[in-house]
């Protein structure tokens, strides 16, 4: 339900919906799960499985499992 006027607003403002949707909050991506800390890459668990993860153990690239295993300098 939108609120009176908007939709002719974001009409004559050449907004599309998608955009609309994102601005409001109702699209917003699904937050990473898994990561690669060689390349930089992420992957939120849903879709297909990226090619940088096949053949490849879930578990070793888990954000969770990840930050478990960080070691700081001077800590032991």
């Amino acid at each position: 339900m939108c609120w009176p006027g908007f939709r002719d607003e974001v009409e004559l403002l050449g907004i599309t919906e998608p955009e609309s949707r994102r601005a409001l909050g109702y699209d917003r991506p699904a937050p990473a799960k898994y990561y690669d800390p060689a390349t930089g890459r992420k992957w939120s668990g849903r879709g297909r499985r990226p090619a940088w993860l096949a053949g490849k153990r879930l578990e070793d690239y888990a954000i969770d499992a990840l930050r478990s295993q960080l070691w700081w300098h001077g800590e032991e």
